[in-house]
């Protein structure tokens, strides 16, 4: 999957997603990572950690 804005031809890939046989591994680095800074995790803090860890990655 890929977030891409742009005409046909000179489009701009803002995000891609990672292969499907990296996905449990990335999930397990995320989690790991969010684990790092707190015991407890809301629904909240994942959708919140998640998109600083990708401005990070």
């Amino acid at each position: 999957m890929q977030v891409v804005s742009g005409m046909f031809g000179r489009e701009k890939v803002y995000y891609r997603a990672p292969e499907v046989e990296k996905v449990l591994v990335e999930m397990k680095t995320f989690i790991d990572w969010l684990r790092f800074f707190q015991k407890e995790v809301t629904l909240q803090d994942l959708v919140d950690k998640y998109f600083a860890f990708l401005e990070m990655g």
